[in-house]
């Protein structure tokens, strides 16, 4: 589905082509949402995990900044994570005012059995491309990311 706008055939496109991805986007993100769920995380507890498990304790500030979520929203995830045993916040003894966030065992265990099946969801959501359309899609989405972080900070 494209736009109905009735404007320049540029304005048509990038409307029809915004509307396709976001689209896209929301299909993805609901499924992979409702399989997280069945394992006990929404998408934010899941993403908080990942991101530790592959980078390592990070601020929680770093956090927000690779997940592209406000800080409050950030405070509120680490906290259910907390909570449930998955992550810890550890003040450094150097500066007391850095505080970290690092996965318990608890938490290292709970992301590495779930995140083998994400990984296959996203393998088996991506089949319908090709592997030359999956790198020319990454490649386009990169472009388009750097392009409007651009022009926002502009």
């Amino acid at each position: 589905m494209g736009t109905r706008y009735k404007g320049s055939h540029s304005e048509e496109r990038a409307l029809s082509a915004v509307i396709n991805l976001m689209r896209a986007a929301n299909a993805l993100q609901a499924d992979f949402a409702a399989k997280r769920a069945a394992e006990g995380l929404t998408m934010s507890q899941f993403a908080v995990l990942e991101v530790l498990l592959h980078c390592g304790p990070l601020c929680q500030r770093d956090l927000a900044g690779k997940l592209l979520v406000t800080g409050a929203n950030m405070t509120r995830v680490i906290d259910l994570l907390e909570r449930h045993g998955w992550v810890e916040r550890v003040r450094r003894t150097s500066d007391r005012r850095y505080i970290t966030v690092q996965l318990t065992e608890t938490g290292r265990q709970k992301i590495q059995s779930v995140f083998p099946h994400h990984v296959e969801d996203v393998v088996e959501a991506f089949s319908v491309l090709s592997g030359e359309e999956q790198e020319q899609l990454r490649i386009l989405c990169r472009r388009l990311g750097t392009g409007a972080k651009a022009a926002l900070a502009a």
